[in-house]
């Protein structure tokens, strides 16, 4: 490497572990740009490499109807039936290991 043979070290990165991630708080809801579709929003978690985000409807609740999983930690779900109440959900993914699911919010899609 160039940069060794000129007398420059180059350092190695340090890593630290993330430890524990906390719960995501509750997702944050709004209707999408189109009809059928809802945004929902999560703060970022320092060190989540994914978020995995679960729709269910509020009528029944332990029917999954979509999953996502987002490099971001919001998600936009569409296809959505007009007049339907739906919960969702998220939880956070490092290489090892998930959060728990956060608490279930509404939203009645228009």
């Amino acid at each position: 490497m160039v940069l060794q043979t000129r007398g420059f070290p180059i350092p190695k990165p340090e890593h630290y572990p993330i430890g524990d991630l906390p719960t995501p708080v509750e997702p944050a809801l709004s209707l999408g740009a189109h009809s059928g579709e809802l945004d929902a929003s999560a703060s970022p978690i320092f060190g989540a490499l994914t978020y995995n985000w679960q729709l269910v409807l509020a009528s029944a609740p332990n029917v999954i109807v979509q999953e996502l999983e987002t490099s971001a930690a919001s998600a936009t779900f569409a296809g959505l039936i007009l007049g339907q109440i739906y919960l969702f959900q998220v939880n956070a993914m490092v290489t090892a290991d998930t959060t728990d699911q956060s608490t279930a919010v509404s939203l009645m899609v228009v």
